[in-house]
């Protein structure tokens, strides 16, 4: 793979960076059973980002957060579940309200990312191999019968970090597809019925920059039945998840075509993981869904990736916010 090239964030001595983040104050060790690696997640960032601001404001809910945005000249922004429908989208649509630049993409891009079924349809509409899905809600009635062949495998339309999935959500027949959806009905979600790929689970990493970068792809290990990656193993409560880097070339050429289509797509954006599952009996590559704003800690996806590259966290995240502030700069 070609090295990456990587910008330096060099700030002015009265640059003003807020960070956001819901976990930042808690004490990792305390919080682990509750709130699995995020607190630890959290403080690490901000341990890097002092490195290169120096002076960071910290927020971890949503307190005065329109005046806070306003004190701020860059809001660097991890607090993904603000408690609202959509809240993904919320801190976006914020700093655009008061003319300030900040982490991630556009609220418009974000909102597609963040729905998966917009996701897919993004995807399949760039000729990208997308597995059949519906989807199930209140208004939306479901079919008395498969709409596609089984199995089948049942999320969330909208949530960060796997919510809601587990070992159930795989289902071998309709009627338990139907039940499954139905419980995520009646909590108030949307649900996504998608028709289940087997094989292992793919991702992806990608950097904005000029031009943007491909990392190599990470390979999600699991013990689960049919490779699952549940609620539970993102959050990384006991043991961190174990990665490897793909080692079929011909593999990451066909990923790295098909994510920088996608990416070039929702550009400008600082970056995104795609996910995949691949199947190496069939040969089968199907895309799942995408994140913005994604995981950065030291022990993630990402970072695992960048690291095959000698691409440290300090380095990563300097390069991120450098593009993403550039990126924003208003005339005048």
């Amino acid at each position: 793979m070609d090295s990456i090239f990587i910008l330096k964030f060099e700030p002015q001595a009265d640059f003003r960076l807020l960070y956001l983040a819901r976990h930042v104050k808690e004490n990792p060790v305390n919080s682990a059973k509750r709130f699995g690696q995020y607190p630890r997640y959290h403080r690490e960032v901000l341990g890097v980002l002092q490195t290169l601001v120096g002076d960071v404001s910290i927020a971890d809910d949503e307190s005065f957060l329109e005046q806070k945005i306003t004190n701020a000249d860059y809001i660097f922004s991890l607090m993904n579940r603000v408690p609202m429908r959509n809240g993904e989208v919320y801190v976006s649509a914020l700093c655009e309200f008061v003319g300030r630049a900040y982490l991630g993409s556009n609220p418009s891009v974000r909102a597609v990312a963040e729905d998966k079924h917009l996701a897919k349809h993004l995807a399949s509409s760039l000729g990208v191999d997308t597995a059949p899905w519906i989807v199930a809600s209140q208004s939306l009635k479901m079919p008395s019968t498969e709409p596609f062949a089984g199995p089948f495998f049942v999320k969330p339309r909208n949530g960060a970090g796997s919510e809601h999935i587990d070992e159930q959500s795989f289902a071998v027949t309709w009627t338990d597809a139907s039940l499954r959806a139905s419980q995520l009905i009646d909590i108030g979600l949307e649900a996504i019925i998608e028709q289940f790929v087997p094989g292992e689970n793919i991702t992806i990493p990608v950097i904005g920059g000029f031009p943007s970068d491909i990392l190599p792809a990470v390979l999600l290990e699991t013990q689960r039945k049919s490779s699952i990656i549940t609620h539970g193993d993102k959050l990384q409560t006991t043991n961190i998840m174990p990665f490897s880097i793909l080692d079929d070339l011909s593999v990451q050429k066909k990923l790295s075509e098909t994510s920088s289509k996608i990416f070039s797509a929702i550009a400008p954006t600082d970056y995104a993981r795609m996910d995949f599952r691949y199947d190496k009996k069939s040969g089968r590559l199907a895309f799942l869904e995408m994140n913005i704003c994604c995981d950065i800690s030291s022990f993630g996806s990402l970072m695992f990736s960048a690291n095959s590259l000698g691409i440290s966290q300090r380095d990563l995240i300097s390069h991120i916010l450098c593009y993403s502030h550039f990126r924003q700069k208003r005339p005048g």
